[in-house]
């Protein structure tokens, strides 16, 4: 990694460990929110981060007994989003709900962005993942990830993968595999998952990391079998399917929604948020509604969520030599 990209990391992780020490020291936090908060979300109404951090905003609106509005804000990957709330007053009423692709691939793989998403937001709380699921056509025969890898190399360059896009999560996932177990699959880019997904399940490409709820209704009708779950845990949608992790330690794919504050949010404030947020997260009515679009609530602290971030911004950037995003 390059010495900008560490003192990147380490002024994230310094501004995450700082939030703690601060907590005490202001009283202010305990009036939080003393009037309406927004939060801006890069996807469109109806996705899966859409839905899931309307689910929150609704408890914590009952919990907090100030509106809390949720506003779609898309564009560029979700940088749209992210940098309006990094321009916005730093003092927790303008959040951002964001994910892997703005935070952390986009600083990784784009090069010079308008605003650094490293630098300029504070990480607040990892709110949920959507677990990915890699799958195959069902008529390949494979039945495992070391199946496919063997069938790769007995015949280079014949079979392919698809993702929604160049730099999307679909396709940094499988490059990643391909780097963990040496194998070639030539990428099929589309303009977006359904269709990529389709054309696996109809043959056209041979196999993809997709979401489980995008890839369940092909699975089920048998045109599509699934070799492995990219989270750390079996999906209780796809109980018999094992992690990528059983075969592949440490090898995970999932896509996490989070919130992040303007960085210079008052640390007690931040604290606050995580807080509150996770409580909401724990209560039986917001597990159920999550679990049902196929979303895992996870919760935590700033600290967590940076840890998080660090890690896949590593991750990613061992792609730079494999994969270069365009700047908009």
């Amino acid at each position: 990694m390059s010495p900008i990209s560490r003192r990147r990391l380490l002024h994230w992780s310094a501004a995450a460990v700082a939030a703690p020490a601060l907590g005490s020291a202001h009283a202010n936090a305990a009036a939080f929110p003393a009037k309406p908060v927004r939060i801006l979300v890069g996807n469109t109404a109806g996705s899966g981060a859409d839905v899931a951090v309307r689910i929150v905003a609704r408890q914590l609106q009952d919990d907090w007994r100030q509106p809390v509005t949720v506003e779609n804000r898309t564009g560029a990957g979700g940088l749209v989003a992210a940098e309006a709330t990094a321009r916005s007053e730093a003092d927790g009423y303008t959040l951002s709900l964001s994910q892997e692709g703005a935070i952390t691939i986009a600083p990784a793989l784009q090069g010079k962005l308008s605003f650094d998403p490293l630098k300029d937001l504070a990480p607040v709380v990892h709110l949920a993942d959507s677990d990915y699921v890699l799958v195959v056509n069902a008529a390949t025969g494979w039945r495992t990830i070391a199946e496919m890898v063997a069938a790769a190399k007995k015949r280079p360059g014949a079979y392919s993968y698809a993702s929604a896009g160049v730099g999307s999560l679909h396709h940094l996932a499988f490059e990643l595999l391909k780097i963990e177990r040496d194998f070639f699959f030539v990428h099929i880019p589309y303009r977006g998952g359904s269709q990529a997904v389709a054309d696996v399940a109809s043959g056209q490409a041979q196999a993809m990391w997709v979401s489980v709820t995008a890839a369940l209704p092909h699975i089920q009708s048998g045109r599509l079998r699934a070799l492995a779950i990219g989270g750390a845990q079996r999906s209780p949608l796809l109980p018999a399917v094992p992690t990528a992790q059983e075969s592949i330690p440490g090898f995970r794919v999932t896509s996490w929604f989070a919130l992040f504050a303007p960085v210079r949010t008052p640390a007690p404030v931040v604290e606050r948020i995580a807080h509150d947020a996770s409580a909401t997260l724990r209560q039986p009515a917001v597990l159920e509604a999550l679990r049902k679009q196929g979303i895992t609530p996870v919760g935590g602290t700033p600290q967590q969520l940076a840890q998080l971030v660090r890690r896949d911004y590593e991750r990613y950037a061992r792609l730079s030599d494999r994969v270069k995003l365009a700047s908009d």
